[in-house]
């Protein structure tokens, strides 16, 4: 009945390096899950995001923004969450290190989320990326998060493949 709607505006401008930069919106209702108490009614969705991207003989910098609000129908309240994520990769060759930093800060209470799962988590990562060819690459990265009542850490392997 309801379906999503989103919109994309990104600037660009290329030459010697790369600038992109923009906005994006989007719009949701979700609908109720039966069987799951906090879930009784429908979640009016909308999601607010900046972005930037640059690019030159350097490296590579991409910074992400979003804003998320929950209107919970049944209670009534309204739910207001931020995420953020930056990426800066060093070298413009096939092996390329880099730093990461991402953060949730979100309202425990929302209906949409888990309660478990919902903890504000700021992490910091290290890694490096090897592009084996365009469509393939492996990396690997050391990964650590901070949350309510701890910490993490943790080293992950990955090869990704693109058709």
């Amino acid at each position: 009945r309801h379906k999503a709607t989103t919109l994309h505006l990104t600037f660009a401008r290329e030459g010697r390096g790369e600038l992109r930069f923009g906005a994006s919106g989007y719009l949701d209702h979700i609908p109720a899950e039966a069987g799951v108490p906090a879930r009784e009614g429908e979640i009016r969705e909308r999601i607010g995001g900046a972005h930037l991207y640059a690019r030159n003989d350097l490296g590579e910098l991409l910074v992400e923004g979003f804003l998320v609000r929950h209107d919970d129908g049944v209670s009534g309240r309204t739910f207001r969450h931020r995420a953020g994520f930056a990426v800066a990769t060093l070298g413009s060759q096939r092996l390329k290190p880099y730093l990461a930093w991402d953060r949730l800060d979100a309202e425990p209470s929302d209906p949409f989320y888990d309660p478990e799962d919902v903890v504000d988590r700021p992490a910091g990562v290290i890694g490096l990326r090897f592009d084996v060819h365009p469509f393939e690459l492996v990396r690997a990265e050391y990964r650590h998060e901070t949350f309510t009542g701890g910490k993490s850490d943790g080293f992950t392997a990955q090869v990704a493949y693109g058709f």
